[in-house]
């Protein structure tokens, strides 16, 4: 059986009324795009959300080694008996 011609009228085979096969061609191609339409919005949803996650964990990370530091740092420099609103000694003066 010879293949259908490309150019020109294409033969849906003889169960089919004349521009019925066509319709239908057209019909599924808009199908067709539409279905990756909706596919392209989900996948763009799906990143947007896989990145929003992938940000959020980087921003606790940094969070938490900036509080890891700031708290080592804390304790190292100020001592645990360290009162930031204490009175400041004078140069010199003893208690």
């Amino acid at each position: 059986m010879p293949l259908p011609k490309a150019e020109g009228h294409i033969s849906y085979g003889g169960a089919l009324r004349p521009g019925e096969g066509d319709a239908i061609s057209q019909m599924n191609a808009i199908r067709i795009r539409k279905e990756n339409q909706v596919y392209s919005a989900q996948d763009k949803r799906a990143l947007a959300m896989f990145n929003y996650e992938e940000k959020a964990k980087r921003e606790a990370k940094v969070m938490s080694d900036l509080s890891r530091l700031v708290q080592r740092h804390m304790g190292d420099e100020l001592g645990p008996n360290h009162d930031p609103f204490g009175a400041v000694k004078a140069d010199g003066a003893d208690d």
